[in-house]
């Protein structure tokens, strides 16, 4: 077995010792060089961690693979630094160190010499010894020996932390917070790293604290699990979860080895509620609901705001603006421009086709002609695009609009947004949070208010259903539009038809394109993934005439399973590499993320705010950057460059979740509908995902899925507080 072959049957647990000879990039969150090794010849690595210098003598812990491009390389899983030297080893360290300014390679020498076997013990505990060589100060002893116990704390603390599985990045991240003593103090407390440290839930504290020794019973695990039952509760859209429901859920999750258990937990709870500050207990006759405080605050501050508001508009001369509404327009359609006229503060929703769009225009014009300022807004960025293009006005997105920038808001209560009527669409995407920023930054004295939103579509990813508690709690003027307007056409009516629990066939015809299709003969889900590539490669462009990567979306309901959108994206990467750019991929192993290539359709996964790019946001790969990791990615509003680090958040795009494209628009897009997931099928599912298409949707998948999924009707009742009875009678205004 030669050299190279030897290495890759190496586990990842390889160290390689050596010195730093070049550094060809380096960032925060990414370095690559090269390093001689004590033994053997001169090698590349790469590793995703910053912080190298050129001369640092150093152990890599990793292993050796080939890159594609670059040949063999060391990849770098973490580093720490060499403490064990020869006197060469010393000199040259002592020398080559930017931080030992002043000291040559001649009196490094010196230095070794001295110290010999000896150097650890008398750098460490007696450094005032090495004034006795000529040349060497108090200051030079002094900041050798602050360097040296520096080094060896932070081998330390990296060993240790390195034994609990956290990667490299988030040792230093938790090194940059507490220090060399980090180890100690989650040793100490593991669950501390579910707040310190990004992407640690609480299972995988809990597995870590299990490693260190941690108590099942222990109070910081019980608690922890407690909030973590109340963000599990957010993350599913609740804004509040039962008092019982809350014991059973974490003792599900606890598993103590203790008969009164839930007394435990209980004891725990009340602990957090007196002491911590963070959860609290909202009372309502014979029931108890525990809460996250800020959420609970955020939910009386925004009922607070629409309780206080619902007055008449004073900016508009109400009967002159009334005369001006057009004809055009049907009763439902000017029954919603006269409450937008007349009111602080309304609403309007409607199904696809209803005429919103048409509507909000005849609202921003009537605004302007009396020259008043309009401001508009969607939580998305093709959702405002869309309502800019729509109503010839700016739009923006409502993180644009507040001017966050990834850690605050500029615009708040001292700095509100300067409008005389601030017109937000996609309602049924705003959650609490996101809600509650915006009213911070709204000066309802001055500012009027028009949401618009479809209240048929999936409810927000965040907690809350601010649109549906509005319409049902009836508590501010609200206009339901349901007549589909005579423009709307065969696919806007046949969305709305979905509503009624019925999908309706596919459309008769002899014109090349149709609006609308289903094909409902596939019982094997293997079948239906054939026929999706069958209409890749044969239909959708040569038939239909639509941009395989810009035109079309697939559309489906979950991410996982052979309908899923991973497997999914990765059989369309393959397809449309080899079909629109002759380029052939190799079949991505089982379990593994797919590499990304050069015209890849990706998907921004995360708000990334120093890139100024969200949550959601498609682009396409423009150009990879041989050797760095570093990616160029075109979006709607320009070209974006990404580093290692931020390509984390970005996945292919082929294919999507149903509730990822909220708010987005393609001109084609085709739905995955099969009995294979139906538990996750409902008609509001189905009406969200052929509401996205422009042009033409495609539904494909069994005659039964298609069908159960139209007749089961959406059962997704938020807990909020706006929806409890009296709740927003109860709060003191804001």
């Amino acid at each position: 077995m030669n050299k190279s072959n030897a290495r890759k049957k190496q586990k990842d647990s390889e160290a390689l010792r050596g010195t730093v000879t070049h550094i060809y990039f380096t960032s925060d969150r990414f370095t690559a060089g090269r390093i001689l090794p004590e033994t053997g010849p001169e090698t590349s690595f790469a590793g995703k961690f910053g912080g190298l210098k050129e001369s640092s003598r150093v152990i890599l812990h990793g292993a050796f693979s080939v890159h594609e491009k670059y040949g063999e390389q060391f990849q770098a899983l973490r580093f720490e630094y060499n403490t064990e030297f020869d006197v060469e080893g010393i000199a040259n360290y002592i020398a080559s160190n930017p931080e030992m300014k002043g000291i040559g390679m001649a009196r490094a020498v010196k230095i070794a010499r001295f110290c010999g076997d000896d150097f650890d013990r008398i750098v460490t505990e007696e450094p005032e010894k090495l004034m006795a060589i000529p040349g060497v100060t108090s200051a030079i002893a002094n900041a050798l020996h602050n360097e040296w116990v520096k080094h060896k704390e932070y081998n330390r603390c990296m060993t240790q932390l390195a034994a609990f599985d956290l990667t490299h990045k988030q040792i230093m991240a938790l090194i940059d917070k507490y220090g060399n003593n980090a180890a100690v103090i989650i040793q100490e407390n593991p669950y501390r790293l579910i707040e310190d440290v990004r992407g640690y839930g609480f299972k995988k504290a809990d597995t870590i604290a299990r490693k260190a020794g941690t108590s099942k019973s222990s109070p910081y695990r019980i608690r922890s699990a407690i909030t973590f039952v109340i963000e599990n509760a957010l993350n599913d859209g609740d804004c509040f979860v039962e008092y019982r429901e809350l014991i059973a859920r974490a003792d599900k999750i606890l598993i103590l080895d203790s008969l009164d258990s839930r007394e435990l937990i209980e004891e725990q709870l009340e602990c957090l509620l007196k002491e911590s500050g963070k959860i609290i207990c909202h009372p309502r006759e014979n029931q108890f609901f525990i809460a996250l405080k800020s959420i609970y605050e955020m939910e009386r501050f925004i009922a607070a705001r629409f309780r206080d508001n619902v007055r008449p508009n004073k900016k508009l001369d109400v009967d002159g603006a009334s005369a001006c509404i057009p004809d055009t327009l049907n009763d439902g359609q000017q029954e919603a421009v006269r409450s937008a006229i007349k009111n602080a503060v309304s609403l309007i929703s409607g199904g696809a086709g209803t005429g919103k769009t048409y509507t909000v225009s005849c609202i921003v014009d009537l605004y302007r002609d009396s020259d008043l300022s309009v401001v508009l807004a969607a939580p998305t960025g093709k959702a405002a695009k869309r309502l800019e293009q729509a109503t010839g006005a700016s739009a923006s997105t409502i993180h644009r609009l507040l001017g966050y920038d990834g850690s605050s808001f500029q615009r708040g209560p001292d700095n509100p947004i300067d409008a005389d009527i601030l017109i937000l669409d996609e309602v049924s995407m705003l959650d609490v949070p996101l809600c509650w920023h915006l009213f911070q930054a709204i000066d309802f004295s001055r500012t009027n208010l028009v949401l618009v939103g479809d209240h048929n579509q999936l409810p927000p990813v965040g907690p809350g259903n601010i649109l549906r508690d509005l319409i049902h709690l009836k508590s501010i003027p609200a206009t339901i539009l349901t007549e589909v307007v005579r423009q709307a056409g065969i696919l806007k009516e046949n969305s709305i038809t979905i509503l009624s629990g019925r999908v309706p066939p596919n459309v008769e015809g002899t014109a090349t394109r149709k609006e609308w299709y289903v094909i409902d003969k596939f019982k094997d889900p293997k079948d239906v993934v054939r026929f999706i590539l069958y209409l890749y490669e044969n239909v959708l462009s040569e038939k239909l005439g639509f941009d395989l990567i810009r035109d079309v979306q697939l559309l489906a309901p979950m991410k996982k399973g052979v309908l899923g959108v991973d497997n999914l994206n990765i059989e369309l990467q393959r397809l449309l590499q080899k079909k629109c750019f002759e380029h052939s991929i190799d079949p991505v192993p089982p379990n593994r993320r797919p590499k990304l290539h050069v015209s890849d359709k990706v998907i921004q996964n995360r708000n990334n705010y120093d890139l100024d790019v969200m949550n959601g946001a498609v682009g396409y790969i423009t150009r990879i950057e041989p050797g760095n990791g570093i990616y160029h990615i075109e979006f709607d509003d320009g070209v974006r460059v990404f580093e290692q680090e931020a390509m984390k958040n970005i996945s292919l795009a082929y294919a999507s979740t149903i509730h990822k494209m909220q708010g987005s628009e393609c001109e084609c897009v085709v739905t995955v509908v099969h009995k294979s997931q139906s538990f996750m099928h409902h008609r509001n599912l189905l009406y969200t995902a052929v509401t996205r298409a422009k042009k033409t949707a495609i539904i494909i998948g069994d005659r039964w899925g298609i069908k159960t999924c139209a007749e089961r009707a959406f059962s997704d009742k938020r807990k909020t507080f706006q929806n409890l009875e009296g709740f927003i009678d109860s709060v003191d205004s804001q």
